[in-house]
C-alpha cells in the first residue's frame, strides 16, 4: 500500500489521539499498554483487515502511536477507563452529538463530516463527576469515512495514471446523449471522452402513483423529471485513469469537499474542482466500479444523476463473427426491425445460435428470450433497452410483462449466463434466472414500480454487479444462491437483498449476500415496510433458513436498515440468519425490526459488526443505539455472541 493511502481514522480520531498524547505527558502513545492515555487505537470495530479510510491530516509529528506510522491506517478509537469523550457538531449547541465512555468503540467516521470539537473529560469516580481536561479541534472539516473492499484489500486509486489503452465507445455513437453531464477519461497516452447516455423516466410518469415516485424528484406527481446519466469503459485490473466528469447543464458542484464519490469501498475522492467548479477530477484503479458522483441533495445528483461505470476489459472468449453468435455492433438497433422497439429475440428460433453479442457502443431496443437454448449466453457491453414497452400493460400483454433477459422456469432454461451488459427502461422485471445461471458485470437502471433487478433461482451466482431497481433489486426466488461484489442505488419500492416473496417452492435456505454497497437509498420514513437493506417478506406457508448477509454497507443515514418481517397474510419460519457487519454511515432516523405476526415465527437471528452512525451496536445498547425493535414469537436474537432476548 502507497504511503499517500496509509492514513488515519479522520478527524476526530486524529484529534482525539492528540489530547491523549497531551494529557498522558509523554511522547508515544502505546494501545497496549499505555494505560494513561484516555483514548486508544482499536480494531474492534468489527471491520474486515485492509479497511481503509479517507486521507485526513493528522499532526502527531514523528510519534509513535503503537507501531503505527502517522501516515498509517487505524479503524477507530476506544475510550480507556476513567475518561469520557463527548463530540460535538459545528454548531454552538451545548449538546454533544454523542458520548463515549470506558469501552466504547467510535468507529471512524460517519460523524467526521459533522464534528468540529472533541472534549475528553476525566472521570472521578469517587465524587460521581467529571473533570474537563482538554478539547481538540479537527485541522478541518472531514469527509465521510470510506472502506476498502473486505478479504484482499485492493491498493487504492493512485494518482499516477497507468493505463496505456482502453475499451470504449466514443462520444459520436447513436443512443439518447446526455443533456446534463460530459466525461473525459485520461490514460498514459491520450485523453479519450466515452459516450454519455441519458435516460429519464418520463414515459413511466403515467403508468401509476408508484412511479410518478420515482421517475420524479422530489417523489411527489409535482416533483421535476429525473434524468439518468451513465457513461463506461474497460481497463486492466492494475490500471489507473483519470476521469473527469463536467456538468453541461449551468449547474456547478458546490466544492470539492461537497463531491461524495461512491461506493465509499472503493476509496476514492476527488482530486481536483475546476476553477468555474463545473468539472471534477477523480482517479480509477482496475475494474468492477461501478462509480456515482454525489453532489447538491434535490437540484444536484438525486434529480441529475451520474454513474461511471468501469469494466474488466475481455474479449468474453466470443468471436463476433462465430457461426453460433447473433452480434449488435455499435449503432442503433431495433430487435425485429420492429420501430417501436418492441421486439423480442428468441433465440431458439434461430438454429445454431446459442449466444448474443452486444458490443460496447450498441444500444438495442428490445428484450432476449433464452427458452430453449442450452447454455445460452447474452455478453458484451452493449445497452439493451426496454423502452417500446409499457408496464401499465403488463398484465394485459405477455411482451409488456416479460422480463428484459429470461428464459422461462423449466429445465430448458438451466445453465444461462449473463455477462456485461447495461438493461434500461425495463417494463416489468429486468433478469429473471432459471437455475445455475451465471451473471456478472451487469448493469440496470430502471424506473418503474415494480422493476425488479435481478430473480435469483436455484444455484444461480450473482457477482460484480451493479442495480439500480424501481423495486427489490436482489432478490432470491429459491436455495444455494450468491450474490457478492455488487452496488445497489435503491428506489423506494423495494428492498436491497429479499428472500421469500412469493418464492415458488415450499423453502428457501442456504443463500448469501455478500459485499454489497448501497450508494443511496430512496426509501421514505413514512413507508418503511417497502425498503431496508435485509428484508424477508412472503406471504406463503413456507420456511426460510440458512440465509447469510456478510459485509452490507449503507453510505448514509436511512429511515431503516434491517427489516425482518412477515406479511399480513403470511405463515410459517424463519430461522438460522446470519447478518456479519451490517454498516450504516449515518443515523437510522426511524426503526430496524424484527417482527413475527401471531402464527408466525423467528427463531435465530446472529448479528455481527453492526455498525450505525459509526457506533458499534451490542446487546446492551441495541434498542438505542441500533434503534433495534424486536416483537412477537422471536427467540434467540444475539448481538456478537451476547443473547438480546
Amino acid at each position: 500500500m502507497s504511503r499517500s493511502s496509509r492514513r488515519t481514522a479522520g478527524a476526530i480520531a486524529a484529534a482525539a489521539v492528540a489530547v491523549g498524547m497531551a494529557l498522558a505527558g509523554v511522547a508515544t502513545v502505546h494501545a497496549a499498554d499505555d494505560v494513561a492515555a484516555p483514548v486508544e487505537l482499536t480494531d474492534r470495530c468489527g471491520f474486515a483487515a485492509g479497511d481503509q479510510w479517507r486521507p485526513v491530516p493528522l499532526d502527531i509529528g514523528d510519534h509513535d502511536l503503537a507501531g503505527r506510522a502517522p501516515d498509517d491506517d487505524v479503524s477507530g478509537v476506544r475510550v480507556a477507563a476513567g475518561f469520557r469523550v463527548s463530540v460535538f457538531d459545528r454548531s454552538d449547541s451545548a449538546d454533544p452529538l454523542v458520548v463515549l465512555t470506558k469501552d466504547e468503540d467510535f468507529c471512524g467516521s460517519p460523524l467526521n463530516d459533522r464534528a468540529s470539537r472533541i472534549l475528553i473529560e476525566r472521570i472521578d469516580a469517587s465524587a460521581g463527576g467529571v473533570t474537563p481536561s482538554a478539547a481538540a479541534s479537527p485541522s478541518r472539516p472531514a469527509v465521510p469515512s470510506a472502506p476498502a473492499p473486505a478479504g484482499p484489500a485492493p491498493e487504492p486509486p493512485s494518482s499516477a495514471v497507468s493505463a496505456r489503452t482502453v475499451q470504449f465507445a466514443p462520444d459520436t455513437v447513436v443512443g439518447p446523449s446526455s443533456t446534463h453531464y460530459r466525461v473525459s477519461v485520461r490514460t498514459a497516452d491520450q485523453t479519450v471522452r466515452p459516450k454519455v447516455y441519458q435516460i429519464d423516466g418520463s414515459r413511466f410518469t403515467g403508468d401509476d402513483g408508484k412511479t410518478v415516485q420515482l421517475a420524479k424528484w422530489p417523489p411527489t406527481p409535482s416533483g421535476a423529471l429525473r434524468t439518468v446519466s451513465f457513461t463506461g469503459y474497460a481497463q486492466g485490473a492494475t490500471d489507473t485513469t483519470e476521469v473527469s466528469v463536467s456538468l453541461t447543464d449551468g449547474r456547478t458542484f458546490p466544492s470539492l469537499a461537497g463531491v461524495d464519490i461512491r461506493p465509499h469501498r472503493y476509496g476514492i475522492r476527488p482530486t481536483a474542482l475546476s476553477a468555474d467548479r463545473k468539472t471534477v477530477t477523480f482517479p480509477v484503479t482496475g475494474g468492477n466500479r461501478w462509480i456515482s458522483v454525489h453532489f447538491g441533495g434535490d437540484t444536484g445528483s438525486d434529480l441529475h444523476s451520474m454513474h461511471v461505470n468501469v469494466d474488466l476489459t475481455t474479449d468474453f472468449e466470443v468471436a463476433r463473427n462465430a457461426p453460433n453468435v447473433v452480434y449488435f455492433g455499435p449503432g442503433e438497433h431495433r430487435i425485429g426491425g420492429d420501430p417501436a422497439g418492441r421486439g423480442i429475440l428468441r433465440l431458439a428460433t434461430l438454429p445454431g445460435k446459442d449466444t448474443v453479442y452486444l458490443d460496447r457502443g450498441a444500444y438495442v431496443y428490445g428484450k432476449i428470450d433464452l427458452a430453449g437454448v442450452t447454455g445460452g449466453r447474452v455478453v458484451g457491453h452493449g445497452v439493451l433497452a426496454g423502452d417500446g414497452f409499457r408496464y401499465a400493460a403488463r398484465k394485459s400483454n405477455p411482451a409488456d410483462d416479460a422480463a428484459m433477459i429470461w428464459a422461462g422456469f423449466g429445465k430448458a432454461a438451466e445453465a444461462k449466463a449473463v455477462s456485461g451488459p447495461t438493461l434500461v427502461n425495463a417494463s416489468h422485471f429486468n433478469i429473471v434466472t432459471a437455475a445455475d445461471w451465471e451473471i456478472s458485470g451487469v448493469k440496470i437502471f430502471g424506473w418503474s414500480g415494480n422493476n425488479d433487478g435481478i430473480h435469483l433461482r436455484e444455484g444461480t451466482r450473482v457477482r460484480d454487479c451493479f442495480v439500480r431497481a424501481g423495486d427489490d433489486s436482489l432478490r432470491t426466488m429459491s436455495s444455494n444462491t450468491l450474490v457478492e461484489n455488487c452496488v445497489v442505488w435503491q428506489h423506494a419500492n423495494g428492498g436491497v437483498a429479499i428472500s421469500g416473496w412469493k418464492i415458488p417452492t415450499g423453502a428457501a435456505t442456504a443463500n448469501t449476500w455478500r459485499r454489497i454497497d448501497v450508494v443511496r437509498a430512496e426509501w421514505r420514513a413514512d413507508r418503511p415496510a417497502l425498503g431496508a437493506a435485509v428484508v424477508w417478506r412472503y406471504a406463503e406457508n413456507h420456511a426460510i433458513s440458512g440465509l447469510r448477509f456478510e459485509d452490507v454497507r449503507i453510505d448514509h443515514g436511512v429511515p431503516q436498515a434491517l427489516h425482518v418481517m412477515f406479511t399480513d397474510s403470511a405463515t410459517g419460519t424463519i430461522g438460522d440468519i446470519t447478518i456479519a457487519g451490517l454498516r450504516v454511515d449515518g443515523p437510522v432516523t426511524g426503526r430496524n425490526t424484527i417482527s413475527a405476526r401471531p402464527g408466525t415465527r423467528i427463531a435465530g437471528v446472529t448479528i455481527s459488526g453492526l455498525v450505525i452512525d459509526g457506533r458499534r451496536v451490542t446487546a446492551t445498547n441495541a434498542g438505542t443505539v441500533g434503534k433495534l425493535s424486536v416483537s412477537g414469537a422471536v427467540s434467540g436474537v444475539t448481538i456478537d455472541g451476547q443473547p438480546l432476548r
